[in-house]
């Protein structure tokens, strides 16, 4: 399996909170994770 836990339990996180959804597709999913993972990187704070 090529995501690791840590990945999936992200990847929950982010359906629960509602950034992506069940029935996007796994490539999708995927690039929203990014761009919500660099959003969150960047921050407010600078």
């Amino acid at each position: 399996d090529m995501v690791d836990r840590g990945e999936l339990a992200y990847l929950k996180l982010m359906v629960e909170k509602g950034v992506i959804s069940m029935d996007d597709t796994v490539g999708h999913a995927a690039e929203k994770m990014l761009d919500y993972k660099r959003k969150m990187l960047k921050g407010p704070r600078k």
